[in-house]
């Protein structure tokens, strides 16, 4: 357990996990208690909740650790959130500690009459307060659980805040892009900007994406052409070097891994199950599989693994980049499938030499050319 511990959003998961924990032991002694001091063994069901909220907490904030470039973290990270919302918080703290003994306690002791007492809480599920101990600790019982209230709260604000900080994030048409030395899967160093040339920086998804294999061997097709408009083509992939050099070691020009998906994050480039169900997808999609299928069969390539690193929905993202850093041009894909074609490229190389980097003086208005430019 001390390794789920040691990090988290400024501690803030960690104490969660804590004040849950804390409710635990809590809910247990004062079930427990009252399951013997009143005969009531169902009271020993909320301990068995307990546990179950306990673990789902610890194992969605491991898992969400463990498989944090993955679809699965944002599933497990949910289901630590809402285990401790629901039990801890709402169950054992605002319905068992502080109506079934808060409550209860305070309208005792205004003297609510025995009418109305019954209504609110009847026997035989509530007791009337004649044991102090048994009353106390279910009290007490608020304490842990608004503890657990305001790090939940600041979670879904620190998370919300992540969020928006990764659109900030996003290159746009105009903005400088911060120089960057990547390092290819053969260890070969690669400068971006690079002030020989402009450079096509494309963000693309796992090792052996059908989609990703199929447009890139056209890009690889016509690269002599890309060179020509002075054009260096970066590529880089969510996955290791290891699964990179199964599938794309054959390309022409510079391939990357990023398997901790660091530059996706800096970029603001995000994943998401549009980026398959998106019907625009489906086409590109559906011709990428079959040709990878036909590679397989006739023993020209290898199918992509059933787990790829960094997940299947991951979206992809391309900038064109001036020498001198500035970004020229940027697309963020919606979908799988939502790319530059390699003529779409060619038309923005001669566009930028035309217009060259007095572009990022006017973005607003570059931009507008940019997309009369593609036609969207």
């Amino acid at each position: 357990m001390n390794w789920v511990l040691a990090g988290g959003r400024n501690g803030t998961e960690r104490r969660a996990l804590l004040a849950g924990a804390t409710a635990f032991v809590l809910t247990s002694v004062h079930h427990v208690y009252g399951a013997v001091r009143y005969q009531t063994p169902w009271r020993y069901h909320a301990v068995a909740l307990g546990a179950l909220a306990l673990l789902a907490m610890y194992g969605g904030l491991l898992l969400s650790r463990r498989h944090s470039t993955t679809p699965l973290a944002r599933v497990a990270w949910w289901t630590f959130w809402i285990a401790d919302a629901l039990v801890f918080v709402l169950g054992l703290g605002i319905f068992e500690g502080a109506y079934n003994h808060v409550l209860k306690l305070a309208l005792y002791f205004a003297q609510l009459s025995p009418a109305s007492f019954q209504a609110l809480f009847p026997s035989p599920t509530y007791e009337l307060p004649n044991d102090a101990f048994f009353e106390l600790s279910g009290a007490a019982q608020v304490i842990p659980a608004a503890f657990a209230a305001r790090q939940l709260l600041l979670l879904a604000l620190t998370r919300r805040r992540s969020r928006a900080q990764s659109a900030r994030t996003r290159q746009r048409v105009g903005s400088m892009f911060e120089p960057r030395t990547l390092v290819t899967l053969f260890g070969d160093a690669v400068n971006v900007p690079n002030p020989v040339e402009r450079v096509h920086l494309q963000l693309r998804r796992f090792a052996g994406c059908p989609v990703c294999d199929r447009h890139l061997h056209e890009l690889a097709r016509r690269n002599a052409e890309i060179e020509a408009a002075g054009v260096r083509e970066v590529v880089v992939f969510h996955s290791t070097a290891e699964e990179l050099r199964k599938y794309e070691a054959d390309l022409p020009f510079s391939v990357v891994p990023d398997p901790n998906k660091r530059l996706y994050f800096e970029l603001g480039v995000e994943s998401g199950p549009r980026a398959l169900l998106d019907p625009r997808a489906w086409p590109t999609i559906a011709r990428a599989v079959l040709r990878s299928a036909g590679r397989v069969a006739s023993g020209r390539g290898t199918l992509p693994s059933l787990n790829p690193g960094g997940g299947r929905l991951g979206l992809p993202a391309e900038f064109l980049i001036e020498r001198d850093g500035s970004v020229l041009a940027a697309h963020y894909g919606e979908h799988a499938g939502d790319h530059w074609s390699v003529d779409e490229l060619l038309r923005l190389a001669r566009w930028a030499k035309v217009t060259g980097p007095e572009t990022s003086k006017t973005p607003q208005a570059s931009e507008l050319e940019l997309r009369r430019e593609l036609g969207r």
